[in-house]
């Protein structure tokens, strides 16, 4: 037996210059066979961090889904921007593209997953040299665009068109300008409380500091130009200011007579019912503790009483509004005012335009850099670069070429034994 090892390693040994140079061969043009399909692959992830993204949610509430980055649109944009339209479809590329969860099977099944990976393995190499990874780049980048756009700041709150005010009257120019501040107003506020949730780390003037410039400009500039027109009953033209005045009293009436009624109707049919009856309807429920207590039932008398309280609201809202008409309507009246007292008015004006242009101007630029902030936060995606023993399958190609090579040598003794057989 120990001969036979012997021969067995002398029909290695004598050929172990081709053989090696045989394995030598086989193994790199493993190599080379695995960098050429490495250009085919590449995978990268998309990771949420917002409010809401652990719950499978976009930020503005409504459900998210990862499939929209295999949406056929921005597919077929990836396409056209790097010049492959008429090359491969939209249809064929979304064959090699696959994304999946990361932790999904995750034991805590309200766990929604906010990363997720994204795969693209194509079947034949592109034209002009193009790479998978330069493919998935480029729709991770337009995926985050087309997300900022669509869930980005609304920022309507901004937008003031201050030529639609040159034919307002004096007054309507006031609340106009009181509506533009309270939206601003509501629009800080938000900002405030989400960039605190976003732990946003402030650059330049804070959102806080602009809120007090608003408050501090609605003192200074509002109030003082409401004040002003209301003491010296300033008009454009009264006559017609009157006329809109009653129109709009007219509308705000009907509306007030309606919701009066119908608030009637249902207080009306609330005294109708049992006052002992309402009283003592009770069910069995259970507590969060599983005890069982009694519970007065919803019955018909509560979605009427629910009614008649926002008729009453409404009603009262609308009866406000009317007696501001009636006192508009009152100072058209007891108008006097000179030509000086109009002049100073449009002064005032024009420097409450310039005044408001500069504040909303910081609060963009804030805003911006707010925008910027989130654009890089709320979405980070990125390719992930392959190591070298990946990219040329190293491991995997020396088992494959010591498997080769084992196979090589059991052939040349299985050829030496046959020959030395055949002699004799």
């Amino acid at each position: 037996m120990e001969l036979k090892w012997k021969e067995y390693f002398t029909s290695v040994w004598y050929r172990k210059f081709w053989i090696f140079f045989v394995v030598c061969c086989v193994f790199f043009g493993l190599l080379l066979r695995s960098v050429s399909k490495a250009d085919l692959s590449s995978s990268g992830y998309i990771s949420l961090n917002y409010e809401g993204a652990t719950e499978g949610l976009n930020p503005n509430g409504t459900r998210y889904s990862i499939h929209e980055v295999r949406s056929e649109e921005l597919i077929e944009k990836v396409l056209d921007q790097m010049g492959l339209t008429g090359y491969i479809t939209a249809e064929d590329l979304l064959k090699c593209l696959s994304t999946s969860p990361v932790n999904s099977q995750s034991p805590d099944k309200r766990y929604i997953s906010s990363e997720y990976s994204i795969s693209l393995n194509l079947e034949e190499p592109l034209p002009f040299g193009i790479k998978a990874e330069a493919v998935l780049e480029r729709l991770l980048m337009l995926y985050h665009e087309d997300f900022v756009t669509r869930f980005g700041l609304d920022d309507s709150a901004l937008d003031i068109d201050w030529a639609a005010t040159k034919s307002l009257e004096y007054f309507e120019f006031g609340s106009l300008l009181q509506a533009h501040i309270k939206n601003l107003i509501h629009y800080l506020d938000n900002l405030i409380a989400e960039s605190g949730m976003a732990q946003y780390r402030i650059e330049g003037e804070s959102f806080r500091s602009l809120l007090h410039s608003v408050n501090v400009f609605e003192e200074i500039y509002l109030n003082k130009y409401i004040a002003y027109v209301q003491e010296k009953h300033i008009f454009r033209d009264v006559s017609e200011y009157y006329n809109k005045l009653v129109y709009q009293r007219l509308l705000l009436d009907q509306r007030y007579q309606q919701a009066k009624a119908e608030y009637e109707i249902r207080r009306d049919v609330t005294s109708m019912y049992d006052k002992y009856m309402i009283a003592f309807v009770m069910v069995p429920m259970y507590d969060s503790k599983e005890g069982l207590y009694m519970s007065r039932t919803k019955i018909g008398i509560d979605n009427y009483t629910v009614a008649a309280n926002i008729y009453s609201i409404s009603s009262g809202a609308l009866a406000k509004s009317i007696a501001e008409i009636d006192a508009n309507m009152g100072r058209t009246r007891s108008s006097d005012s000179k030509a000086s007292d109009s002049r100073k008015a449009d002064e005032m004006i024009e420097n409450i335009i310039e005044q408001m242009n500069k504040l909303v101007q910081r609060i963009r630029e804030a805003t911006q850099r707010y925008e910027d902030y989130r654009s890089k936060t709320d979405m980070r995606y990125g390719t992930k670069t392959k190591s070298t023993m990946s990219m040329f399958n190293v491991k995997q190609n020396v088992i494959y070429t010591a498997v080769f090579g084992v196979g090589l040598c059991l052939m040349f003794i299985i050829w030496d034994q046959y020959r030395g057989a055949k002699k004799v």
